[in-house]
């Protein structure tokens, strides 16, 4: 496969687990520290497994930006299922990305992976604030300033439509 202009190489971790979950921190750590793009595959001493991933984006001096992180369910042994089929690294790791995000990274077929995460962190910024005002609403006590927030909740409300 060729090798893309941000990929040039994704490596698989495969981890047993003692126990039944690993803090995401640890997985956070070694990404970092490791500049390679890489997908753990994490598995229980029961046999369940999972991938995860922490969609990397390189940066302008050299280095990466961990931006955000998805996984997939617990599932059984031998059922999970990643892409394969791609013109170079770019689009595999793209494509693999979105597939263990699944509906986490719903977007139109024309959008870019790093389009689609831009307006998805967009809009759960957007929702952020929407409960923040709702709660602000729900302690005041002026007449006047409910109203004031009802209106900026409007139009968040829109905004994230």
């Amino acid at each position: 496969l060729a090798p893309g202009k941000a990929v040039q190489e994704i490596e698989v971790f495969h981890l047993k687990l003692a126990g039944q979950e690993l803090e995401d921190r640890v997985l956070e750590a070694m990404d970092k520290q490791i500049p390679y793009h890489r997908i753990f595959l994490l598995v229980r001493p029961d046999g369940m497994e999972k991938l995860k991933v922490h969609y990397k984006e390189t940066q302008p001096g050299g280095g990466f930006l961990l931006r955000k992180s998805y996984e997939t369910d617990w599932t059984p042994p031998g059922k999970l299922n990643l892409p394969c089929m791609a013109l170079d690294m770019d689009a595999l790791y793209e494509a693999m990305v979105r597939e263990i995000a699944g509906e986490q990274l719903q977007a139109p077929a024309e959008e870019t992976l790093q389009e689609t995460l831009a307006r998805t962190e967009q809009q759960e910024k957007l929702q952020k604030q929407i409960t923040q005002l709702k709660n602000k609403m729900k302690k005041e006590k002026q007449l006047a300033r409910q109203m004031e927030l009802r209106r900026e909740l409007k139009k968040l409300e829109e905004q994230a439509k």
